[in-house]
């Protein structure tokens, strides 16, 4: 699965070789309630009313909990990369409507350590984000948008226990969520 999301971003991004299509760089400011991780686009526009959007979403996190005289230590990391496709529709001059959504491969990692106990997580799965937007052209090639949209991810894996041995792991999330889109056209 993992080797066809990364052929699918690739082969999105073929157009941009062409020079046939405009290309551009976006990133996303995420609201608190939704994942937090903003996102790096690549909004590439096929025609005037479709453009798709291979993107990479990363975060990572370290926690040290100062529990006794040793404290323990939690690691974490999350990489999603995949592709969006929208149709985009005018309403007023230099305001868009737009609609269509977002798939990618994700990876969780996660680690933990204290002076009795180690554990390691390691989860691969996919993201699907049916997502609506207005956008409004600011300047000639820049927009800003706001979106709104609904996330449900599935990831499996392994997880290793020092006491408690291997086990299966398997995650679910639903949910919605709001961000605010910058995009620029080069």
């Amino acid at each position: 699965m993992k080797k066809f999301f990364i052929l699918c971003v690739l082969l999105s991004c073929y157009p941009c070789v062409s020079g046939a299509v405009d290309v551009g760089l976006g990133v996303t400011l995420e609201s608190a309630s939704s994942s937090g991780e903003s996102m790096i686009l690549i909004p590439v526009v096929l025609s005037s009313n479709v453009y798709i959007e291979p993107f990479y979403r990363g975060s990572s996190f370290k926690d040290k909990i100062n529990i006794g005289p040793s404290g323990d230590e939690i690691r974490g990391n999350l990489s999603e990369l995949g592709v969006g496709l929208f149709y985009r529709s005018p309403l007023k001059e230099k305001i868009d409507f737009y609609v269509g959504g977002r798939s990618g491969y994700v990876v969780q990692e996660s680690s933990g350590k204290s002076v009795v106990r180690s554990n390691e997580e390691k989860l691969y799965g996919y993201s699907v984000a049916p997502t609506l937007g207005l956008q409004y052209q600011v300047a000639p090639r820049f927009w800003v948008s706001g979106e709104a949209y609904w996330n449900y991810s599935k990831v499996d894996g392994k997880r290793s226990d020092s006491l408690l041995g291997e086990s299966e792991r398997s995650e679910e999330v639903k949910g919605t969520g709001t961000r605010v889109v910058l995009r620029y056209l080069f």
